[in-house]
């Protein structure tokens, strides 16, 4: 195991190798080196992933998750909480063979896996990963389903799961290369910065999101074959680093310097919290409206948004997609409201969506009496 003090941490692609050899090596997983209970808070992660995928409800393109092609010989073995012994492996450096891997070259897999730092791959399926760890073969976005992120940033798993990785190797710098939002904000950075000595995040010059990904394969490339451990060490916010492709900087903060392109321009925080928060005040009304038509409101009004939701989901009294809709504003409002991360314009209209939706098929129930909640809780645009 390398003694590097620097962590270099990318994405998996969709693109992937098929096939694999039989037999999953346990020992190879990044489970191994993160503590007893995160270890174990990952693997149901991963879990909860795989199961995902074989619901008949969660689709892409109206496609149900498990009927995708890649997702057909996806087995429930030991890397995703199972037992079975039929999945085919391969190490994630060779499974994965999108822009980013591919601009690696032809040696990619072995500079991958015997890189001098350390390297962690964030997948919507199995949250981190070692480079060297062997994964199936399965297609799974974490824009699929509000579930697969929310699974992995309730209760920050995969912040933890970083961190109980950072403290048992020691960890003092961090470069995030990971391109897209949609990933890096499965990571709550302000409690990485906390703990670390420098977190440095890359951006493009004249790219963003996948069409940064050739870029920042390159720089990879670069930093691996290149660098030393001092001049990684060495690097501060402010520099940048020029590729074939275009120049990449590196920035303290996860957003892009004013003059460079951005994946998606962010709302004002006051403006998105109030709006999220009024959302969420009429969805726990509406739930404790519910509650109180069920016989189950016994809790009070002192139960979470989040726990009534799950309680009224289990018993089937909410359908699915609205327990969903729901999660995803709680989420989207804890968000802003505690963790300080940006919502964007598109979530924040996702969101708005969700409870419309959730405002419609509640005037349409028996139980519901719009009387009984704020007027204002409805005046949301």
């Amino acid at each position: 195991m390398t003694a590097s003090k620097v962590l270099l941490i990318i994405i998996g692609s969709n693109t992937k190798l098929e096939g694999g050899l039989k037999g999953y090596e346990e020992s190879l997983s990044v489970t191994e080196r993160l503590s007893k209970t995160m270890a174990h808070r990952l693997a149901q992660g991963r879990k909860r992933m795989w199961k995902l995928i074989q619901d008949q409800t969660v689709t892409r393109d109206g496609v149900p998750l498990g009927s995708l092609p890649r997702n057909l010989g996806l087995r429930f073995g030991t890397d995703v909480g199972g037992r079975s012994k039929e999945g085919l492996y391969l190490p994630a450096a060779e499974r994965f063979h999108g822009r980013f891997f591919t601009a690696l070259g032809p040696e990619g897999p072995t500079l991958l896996t015997s890189a001098w730092p350390h390297i962690l791959i964030l997948n919507s399926l199995y949250g981190l990963l070692l480079p060297s760890e062997p994964i199936q073969d399965h297609s799974l976005h974490v824009t699929d389903h509000p579930r697969i992120a929310r699974a992995w940033t309730d209760e920050d798993l995969l912040t933890e799961a970083l961190l109980s990785y950072v403290e048992e190797l020691g960890i003092t710098q961090v470069l995030d290369l990971t391109a897209q939002n949609d990933y890096r904000f499965l990571i709550a950075w302000s409690a990485v910065r906390a703990d670390v000595k420098s977190v440095l995040h890359c951006f493009g010059e004249q790219s963003v999101g996948p069409g940064f990904l050739g870029a920042e394969g390159e720089l990879m490339r670069m930093l691996l074959c290149d660098y030393e451990e001092r001049d990684l060490l060495a690097l501060r916010a402010g520099q940048s680093i020029a590729t074939s492709v275009e120049r990449v900087y590196l920035q303290a903060l996860p957003r892009a310097r004013a003059s460079s392109p951005r994946e998606i321009e962010y709302v004002p925080g006051l403006n998105t919290a109030d709006r999220l928060e009024r959302m969420r005040r009429c969805t726990h009304g509406i739930l404790g409206v519910l509650s109180d038509h069920t016989g189950w409101g016994q809790e009070g009004w002192r139960e979470t948004v989040g726990a009534r939701i799950r309680r009224l989901d289990k018993a089937k009294h909410i359908p699915r997609e609205m327990a969903d809709h729901m999660y995803y504003i709680n989420h989207r409002r804890c968000q802003v409201v505690y963790d300080r991360r940006p919502v964007s314009q598109s979530e924040l209209e996702d969101a708005l969506n969700y409870y419309t939706d959730i405002r419609e098929w509640a005037r349409g129930q028996r139980w519901f009496k719009s009387k009984m909640l704020p007027r204002e809780c409805y005046e949301i645009s």
